[in-house]
Order: C-alpha cells, then sequence, then structure tokens
C-alpha cells in the first residue's frame, strides 16, 4: 500500500530497506528496538516502519517474535524503498479506498514478479494475512485485477494471466543502431539487457522482433531479424517498442523516435550512456525513458561502502571520461567522500584528450605495421590451404583478431599508462575502475608490480561482468534483469505505471557483489 507516511516513518522505512538491500543480515533483521537505534529515530516510529513493511511482504515475525525476510524481499525492498522515496520528494498519492490500495500492491507485486504466471497465488486466506483485510475487501481487489485481464481465477484463488495467451502472434519491436555490421552486435554490458528482454517474451509468449538502424555508405539504413531492409512495423500485433539507446546523441536515433512517434503503442526507451532527453515530438503519457548504469548512485553506494570500510583515500580511473556516465559516477562518488569529511580524497585519473574507444580497431587495421606483416603472412599462406579453412579464417584475420583481441590489447596498454599514474601519485588505498574490464587490467597490473589485492590496494569495479566473478572481483551490479522486466511490464500494463513525473528517466538501482577484492580496514 502506498501509505502516506510521515517524514520520520519513511526515514525507518528507507533505513529497513537500506539494510535488506546489504545482503549481510542472512534471513533475520536486528531487532526493532536496535533498528530504532541505527535510523535514530523512535521506537514507535520503527514498529509502524516495520508494520508497513509486513503489509508490503518484506518482512514477518517468527514465533520468538523475531523480525524475519520473507522469499524475495531482497529483490523487491528497492522498489518500495522508490515509493517512500519519492513520497519523501513530495509526490503523495491520491487517496485510496482499501480495496485499491489491496490491488495496487498485489498490481505491484505481479511486476516485479514476486507473483509469477506459472505459480498460482496464495490462498484467499493467506493473502488475508499478508494484507491485513477482510475477505470481502481482498475480494473486490482481486476481480478489479481480474476485470484488468491481470489475474485469472484458479481452483480457489487467483493466478496471473500470461501475456500473449489471447494474441500469440503479438510481437515487441526491439531497436537499436548498429554502427558496423548488418546484424545486432552488443557488448558484455547491452547483452544482458537484451537477453533478459528475449527472456521476459519468451516466458509470456511474445515475439521479440529486431530492427537495426545501419549506417551503410552515409547512408541510414533500417535491418531486420533477417538481415533485409525493411520499414518500421506498424500493425495490430505490435504491443509496443523498446530502443536502446547506448552511443552518444546520435542522428540515427531521431531517425528511430520519429519513427515511433506515428505509433500509437507505448514506446520504452532505455539510455545507458547518460545526457538523454525523450523530444518534445515523444512525450506522451506512453512513453517512458529508463536509465540504468548513467546515474551518480551507484558511485555514492560504492563510495559508502568503501568508507564503511575504513578508506579514506581513493583513486578514480577511467579511459571513458568523455561519457556522461563516467562523469557522473566520480562526481557521485567525490561528493560522497566530501560529505564523510574528507576533502580532495578522491583523486581523479583519466585522459585530457580521451581516446574513443572504437578508434583503436580503425588504427589496427589502417596504421598498425605488426597487423599488416602478420596479414601478409596469412595471405601467402591461405593459398595453399584447403578451401574450408580460408572462410572461417579470412573472417577471423581480418575481423576477430584486429576487432576482439588486437584493439583488446591496444586498449590495455593505454589503460596501464594511466595505472602508472595512479601508482605514483594517488596514495589510495582503494582504486575505484570505470568498469569491470578496467579493474580486471588493474588486478594483473598490480600483481606484475607485486602489490597485494586486497591487503595492499582494494580495487571494485561496475558492471559485474562473467570476468569479474571468474577473478572474484568486487563489482557493483546494475541489476539488468530487474530493468528489463520494468520495461516489459511497461509495454504490456501501461497504465499502472504513474505518469505525472513526465519526462523523468525511471532508473534501477543496483547493488554491490562482494567477493574478494576489497578490504575492510
Amino acid at each position: 500500500m502506498r501509505n502516506k507516511a510521515g517524514s520520520a516513518t519513511r526515514k525507518a522505512i528507507l533505513h529497513v530497506c537500506e539494510s535488506i538491500e546489504g545482503n549481510r543480515l542472512g534471513t533475520q533483521l536486528p531487532s526493532i528496538k536496535q533498528l530504532s537505534k541505527d535510523a535514530d529515530v523512535s521506537l514507535q516510529t520503527m514498529w509502524k516502519a516495520v508494520q508497513i513493511l509486513k503489509e508490503k511482504g518484506l518482512i514477518e515475525s517468527s514465533y520468538a517474535k523475531r523480525l524475519l525476510l520473507r522469499p524475495h524481499a531482497r529483490e523487491n525492498a528497492n522498489a518500495v524503498a522508490s515509493m517512500f522515496a519519492e513520497s519523501d520528494r513530495g509526490v503523495v498519492p491520491r487517496n485510496l479506498m482499501v480495496w485499491e490500495q489491496v490491488a495496487a500492491d498485489i498490481k505491484q507485486a505481479v511486476l516485479t514478479g514476486v507473483y509469477t504466471p506459472d505459480v498460482p497465488l496464495p490462498s484467499l486466506k493467506e493473502l488475508r494475512n499478508i494484507y491485513h483485510v477482510s475477505f470481502v475487501t481482498l475480494k473486490k481487489a482481486l476481480e478489479s485485477l481480474r476485470a484488468e485481464g491481470m489475474l485469472c481465477r484458479y481452483a480457489k484463488t487467483y493466478a496471473v494471466v500470461p501475456v500473449g495467451t489471447a494474441h500469440k502472434l503479438s510481437r515487441i519491436v526491439f531497436s537499436t543502431i548498429s554502427l558496423k555490421y548488418r546484424r545486432l552486435t552488443l557488448g558484455t554490458f547491452t547483452e544482458e539487457f537484451v537477453r533478459s528482454l528475449e527472456n521476459e517474451c519468451a516466458s509470456a509468449r511474445v515475439k521479440l522482433e529486431h530492427v537495426l538502424l545501419l549506417r551503410e555508405n552515409e547512408n541510414l539504413v533500417l535491418i531486420n531479424n533477417r538481415q533485409e531492409e525493411c520499414s518500421f512495423p506498424d500493425d495490430d500485433s505490435i504491443l509496443g517498442y523498446v530502443i536502446l539507446v547506448c552511443y552518444s546523441p546520435d542522428e540515427g536515433y531521431q531517425r528511430i523516435f520519429r519513427a515511433v512517434s506515428h505509433c500509437r503503442k507505448p514506446v520504452a526507451v532505455l539510455d545507458i550512456v547518460g545526457g538523454w532527453r525523450l523530444p518534445q515530438y515523444l512525450q506522451r503519457k506512453n512513453v517512458r525513458l529508463f536509465s540504468a548504469a548513467t546515474s551518480g548512485q551507484c558511485g555514492s553506494l560504492v563510495a559508502r561502502y568503501l568508507l564503511q570500510a575504513g578508506h579514506a583515500k581513493a583513486a578514480y580511473i577511467s579511459p571513458y571520461h568523455q561519457a556522461q556516465w563516467s562523469k557522473e559516477r566520480f562526481r557521485a562518488v567525490n561528493e560522497t567522500f566530501e560529505t564523510a569529511g574528507l576533502t580532495n580524497a578522491v583523486g581523479l585519473f583519466c585522459y585530457e584528450n580521451p581516446p574513443v574507444i572504437d578508434s583503436f580497431y580503425q588504427n589496427i587495421v589502417n596504421e598498425n605495421v605488426c597487423y599488416e606483416k602478420l596479414l601478409d603472412s596469412y595471405r601467402q599462406w591461405r593459398t595453399g590451404a584447403p578451401a574450408y579453412y580460408r572462410g572461417m579464417l579470412d573472417t577471423w584475420f581480418e575481423r576477430t583478431l584486429p576487432e576482439n583481441i588486437l584493439s583488446r590489447i591496444e586498449f590495455d596498454h593505454t589503460t596501464r599508462a594511466l595505472l602508472d599514474r595512479v601508482m605514483k601519485e594517488s596514495g589510495a588505498t582503494a582504486w575505484i575502475a570505470a568498469n569491470d574490464r578496467v579493474a580486471l587490467i588493474a588486478l594483473s597490473y598490480l600483481k606484475e608490480k607485486g602489490a597485494r589485492v586486497p591487503e595492499d590496494i582494494s580495487v571494485i569495479g561496475f558492471d559485474d561482468t562473467l570476468g569479474a566473478l571468474n577473478n572474484s572481483l568486487t563489482s557493483f551490479s546494475f541489476n539488468m534483469r530487474e530493468a528489463m522486466h520494468l520495461i516489459f511490464n511497461f509495454i504490456v500494463n501501461t497504465r499502472s505505471f504513474d505518469h505525472r513525473s513526465g519526462a523523468r528517466a525511471i532508473e534501477v538501482g543496483g547493488k554491490i557483489i562482494e567477493r574478494a577484492t576489497v578490504k575492510t580496514r
């Protein structure tokens, strides 16, 4: 329920949600007395906050009156905190009837994945205990959601209706820009977004169709899944559009925006570079801007984490500092340290004239003498090689080698020049890398220099990639699955979203994944 909580109660709720998200408490929370002391609120205020969070389904009381986490509590704590954080900024929901509040709670539980199509809802008796309402009130709330098409009757309870059962040919169109090839090419970070969207569509039996905008001979061309030129789809089978913005402001995106502006279906724009705003002609109720990894929120959380671990001096290392997201990340880290009374405690290490990362590939192809010699040797060898060798090896030498291997070597070499400066000038006990790729280079560099991680220097990255997992790197996860889950549910159930925030971006919060590269000092 979206309660009209007072400022003290909201403070208490946000403290408990933060404790739940911290992932350090196992399945049991501290006592109400301890929580009130930690949050600096009265015992009565914390008791009220706990009752609200019980209604939200995050916590429950054991027979010994201990506070325990309910299933999915950590996953849903961020969504609950966001509700009360919005209220804290003055966005107060209208007065609702009790059954409307219960219906809104159940709807949010569906949208955040607490209730899923493959498992029936709890029994009516259990639902009454969860939401603390009468049978009549609960029944009215459930029937209102059944009328919306979100729930259906199932045995003696209800179940979530899978999207697409009535329209098996329903489609969602995914669109972005491809700079090089007539196919979708994604980095490690963006790949998980697309995979998560594919999984959401597959679960709901909705087809996901790709429409890429490709630059060919200075022209902009639309390409579909079959790598054929096409127009932008707009028919009754389309549920909505998801546009991934993964490059700085570009005229290509304006073309995509103008194409969907003529369609009346929901449009979700996901910004992962920062600095994007919805154009005026696209600002309508069923168009929303989402952002991931672009604000300073992640930087603030990482800075707080390091401060709590006893680090008073840090270095922020970014070869990407021409990007808005890197600047926001550093700003938030620096401000958090300053708020803690540590001025000039975060050193910024970046290039005065940052290189364009994609330029490494072009430099290798056009100017790298070693690559040219290697390519000449291969061309001489291939004249006597079997034909079935040539096809795959031609692609490997002409594309994979310079793009995926030599470019990485060039990038690593350039980044190490920054790390030399950090080692000489910073005196930092914690290195904050702009992403996991830089953090992994830092781990290798420190090992070569004989510095111990984390005993001498702690290292933390962003993105929580597979490389971070394989190297036990502590990293910030942007919770990409939740982002795509939220976007998917916006497309299929637009009316359930709050439209009062206008063009302001909706950002999905993330969390720090603790591994072995940060030490408490």
